[in-house]
């Protein structure tokens, strides 16, 4: 039987990009890896893994202080992961990029993840809102999922 990895990280190039013109090399600890669509087909594949579910890992977007920054590069995170999960619709899901800890661009992303990315299948767990395309990253700016900021973003977003 084949798994699902609904924890695969994926490193596209504009966010590596950002990421070593922020001076980060590493995230959670250790070194960035390199990255390919290709590699991560051959990795689920020697691991019996049916299906993978994208996302960035720390630090998202928080490295970046100002707004439009952020929801820039989450925005084209975000299509980057849209566009690969299209290509492969059997082998990749994915996890949207938010920019929090910016309330206001965080709801904008998520509408248009949903909206214009189709990551419609919508689920309210207690630890990340997951639309087969958004997902909260712990510990972002020092601000837990249970924070204030988490909370702004929840109560601004409309879930049906």
């Amino acid at each position: 039987m084949l798994r699902i990895d609904t924890h695969h990280h994926l490193i596209p190039p504009d966010y590596r990009k950002a990421l070593q013109k922020a001076g980060l090399s590493a995230a959670g600890g250790r070194e960035l890896p390199e990255w390919s669509p290709e590699a991560s087909l051959q990795a689920m594949a020697d691991l019996d893994v049916g299906t993978a579910i994208l996302s960035v890992s720390t630090p998202g977007t928080a490295f970046l202080p100002d707004p439009a920054d952020a929801a820039a590069l989450a925005r084209d995170v975000n299509d980057y992961t849209a566009e690969l999960a299209a290509a492969h619709p059997d082998r990749f899901g994915f996890f949207a990029t938010v920019p929090m800890p910016h309330i206001v661009e965080s709801v904008a992303e998520v509408v248009r993840s949903l909206d214009e990315l189709h990551a419609e299948h919508q689920v309210l767990l207690a630890r990340e809102i997951v639309p087969q395309g958004v997902a909260l990253l712990s510990g972002q700016e020092g601000e837990m999922r249970g924070g204030k900021a988490p909370k702004e973003l929840a109560n601004d977003l409309t879930l049906d």
